[in-house]
């Protein structure tokens, strides 16, 4: 429920920045024990097509 919520606001926040969610093929996995709950590579699929920092 949580990665479903968090996947509808990064869409929301890439339709605001004019960006189509079939643009931005981004992931939001379960990393292993002890590295959080969720991450997401959207950062680094930006940065690339932004030229800036993750």
């Amino acid at each position: 429920m949580f990665k479903e919520k968090l996947e509808s606001k990064i869409n929301r926040l890439l339709e605001e920045f004019g960006l189509k969610e079939e643009e931005v093929d981004f992931k939001i996995e379960i990393p292993p024990e002890g590295y959080g709950d969720l991450s997401t590579n959207v950062a680094f699929i930006l940065s690339r097509s932004l030229k800036r920092n993750p």
